[in-house]
């Protein structure tokens, strides 16, 4: 990689939601989860470019003990399109995978948790061509604060890889070795 020392803005996302069945009158949750997003510097690189993405979900949650033990599953696709500066190529990828966890209130709106998630890598839009696979493990904390806003931490680290064509352990070409989400949100 070139050695690119930079500290800028790198583009803009946002998040939808739409409950499809809400826990309570059901036993299980169903939310339908699209999060675009835009960026100008490739987040692995560090290059410049146009970066278009869009993570997608289909999140299942139910409550196990009432107000205390919660757990999740989550199917995922996401797609992004990135042109560097520059070059006239355009890379196209897709991921899919799942996810679980569970959660467990520790004090008044305050909640930590074990996630899981499997992603599989692929070259191309529609999950056309498979290039790797990672499995990630690790804690999350949720905290509800004042009215309808909230705040959420989630630091999975990859356990296990595996990049096509290549022996390492982990696959670092097309996953991180570490993700960490850092979500602040307010509910209307």
């Amino acid at each position: 990689f070139d050695d690119v020392r930079t500290f800028s803005f790198n583009g803009i996302g946002g998040e939808l939601r739409w409950n499809l069945a809400k826990r309570g009158p059901s036993p299980v949750g169903v939310t339908l989860h699209f999060e675009p997003s835009w960026q100008t510097h490739d987040e692995l690189s560090g290059l410049r470019g146009s970066k278009y993405g869009a993570e997608n979900k289909l999140i299942f949650d139910t409550e196990l003990v009432k107000d205390k033990w919660f757990a999740a599953f989550n199917l995922l696709y996401e797609v992004e399109r990135v042109q560097e500066k520059g070059e006239t190529d355009i890379e196209r990828a897709s991921k899919f995978g799942f996810g679980f966890a569970m959660t467990h209130q520790v004090a008044h709106h305050i909640y930590l948790g074990l996630e899981t998630r499997y992603l599989r890598a692929y070259d191309g839009l529609r999950l056309n061509d498979f290039t790797g696979e990672a499995l990630y493990l690790g804690p999350t904390l949720y905290a509800k604060l004042a009215g309808n806003a909230w705040l959420s931490l989630a630091w999975n680290h990859q356990v296990w890889g595996a990049e096509l064509g290549n022996p390492e352990r982990l696959d670092l070409a097309n996953f991180e070795r570490n993700q960490v989400r850092l979500k602040a949100g307010i509910e209307f």
